[in-house]
């Protein structure tokens, strides 16, 4: 890969007085104290691991830059992190600017650390690459390191990644996005068509990881990156051995009830149009048209019901004509009352004659995302 070369440190120097301590004269003096700390146990040779920020300035080629990335003295990590910095400015160093136009192409960013344990760092990089436009592009990178050894982490090797510890994990993070920070339930079941992706990006922190979306993943531009954060309790039987450090004590009373595997009894939507409907019965779910079509799907849910309030992500895949399994369909319901006019619907989830020529309201809110994309929305009751 050929990366924008960033100003060269004599070339930064004719541009702006040097700082009175290199990063790298940092981290040496932090580096010969640790040697007076090799007989000492290991959370006291915690203090080894030293992050200072490293500051990209200057014009090349157009491009203005003002970023801040983090530095640990780590060559494979440290070179890894600048790249991220590098590719966006071979990005902008090739962007266009209009002739005349009243801006100039500018790169600025800044990061945030977070320590989990001894060796354990996370870095949050946020970029804004702008080339015009009515606002910068927003770049968000997460990445997880072990600085005792320099490996990255990756999400296999922090949680369990098989389809039910995900979709556990993924409701999760779905449910805070909708129930507490209040984002649009059909923005959010977007981004989870794919879960295992949807929460491929976090960060680790002593408390718990941190789950990050970037602008325009979750919710619109407006409200920046998107973070949910979630305690090491509530991930019970969700990560590898190792997770969270033995080192960090867990209050086991962070610990919340565990999911139902399954939504008890049978979940019936429909659309506002009454051209559609769905059945959602254990592992199994029906989608039927008002032509007399119907489409099968196979999967399994997991039920949050102490969520406030109880919230739903059944995940399966369309059952085919030969009895193999094709493309992803996932739902998304939330069992609140639901004001989109479903035919027929009572409160409390019953259905029968409308009251008044008016339609009543259902008692679950749904995003049905099938394959290729295309999300219904409707009302649900519970038999």
């Amino acid at each position: 890969m050929n990366r924008f070369a960033l100003p060269s440190p004599a070339q930064a120097k004719e541009e702006r007085p040097g700082p009175a301590f290199s990063p790298a004269l940092l981290l040496l003096f932090f580096g010969l104290f640790c040697l007076g700390l090799l007989g000492l146990p290991q959370a006291a040779r915690a203090a080894c691991h030293s992050v200072v920020p490293e500051h990209l300035t200057g014009d090349v080629d157009g491009l203005h830059m003002d970023v801040l990335v983090p530095h640990t003295g780590v060559k494979q990590v440290d070179a890894d992190l600048r790249g991220v910095a590098d590719d966006l400015a071979r990005q902008g160093r090739a962007g266009v600017i209009p002739e005349g136009a009243p801006w100039h192409k500018e790169l600025f960013g800044t990061y945030e650390s977070y320590r989990c344990g001894n060796d354990i760092w996370s870095f949050l990089q946020t970029f804004g690459l702008f080339l015009g436009g009515a606002h910068p592009i927003p770049v968000v990178d997460a990445r997880v390191y072990d600085l005792a050894t320099g490996r990255r982490l990756k999400f296999g090797d922090v949680f369990k990644d098989d389809t039910a510890s995900v979709q556990t994990l993924a409701s999760y993070v779905m449910a805070d996005l909708i129930n507490r920070q209040g984002l649009d339930e059909n923005w959010v079941s977007g981004a989870f068509t794919d879960p295992a992706a949807a929460v491929s990006h976090f960060l680790l922190r002593e408390n718990g990881p941190i789950f990050v979306f970037a602008p325009y993943e979750v919710a619109p531009y407006v409200y920046g990156t998107v973070t949910v954060k979630l305690p090491w309790g509530a991930l019970k039987d969700l990560t590898k051995p190792g997770f969270p450090p033995s080192a960090l004590a867990i209050a086991p009373k962070k610990i919340p009830p565990q999911p139902v595997p399954g939504l008890p009894g049978t979940l019936t939507c429909q659309g506002a149009s009454g051209q559609w409907s769905l059945t959602i019965a254990g592992g199994t779910a029906r989608l039927s048209g008002s032509d007399g079509s119907q489409t099968d799907f196979v999967g399994q849910g997991a039920y949050l019901p102490y969520q406030k309030p109880p919230f739903l992500f059944w995940q399966g895949r369309l059952k085919q004509d030969d009895g193999s399994l094709g493309a992803p369909v996932t739902a998304t319901v939330t069992f609140a009352p639901c004001g989109l006019g479903l035919p027929g619907a009572q409160p409390g989830g019953q259905t029968g004659g409308q009251t008044g020529g008016q339609p009543k309201e259902a008692d679950a809110r749904l995003v049905l995302t099938l394959p290729g994309g295309q999300s219904l929305t409707g009302c649900c009751s519970r038999e």
